[in-house]
């Protein structure tokens, strides 16, 4: 199974996602509180 260079390359690609996605989450949690 080759697949831990493919693995690696998305996991790369993660981090921002996830920040993104924390932000996104912070907005949403903003507006339910108003």
């Amino acid at each position: 199974v080759k697949h831990p260079h493919s693995y690696a390359s998305s996991s790369s690609n993660f981090p921002p996602l996830c920040g993104q996605v924390g932000a996104v989450l912070g907005y949403i949690m903003r507006m339910q509180h108003i």
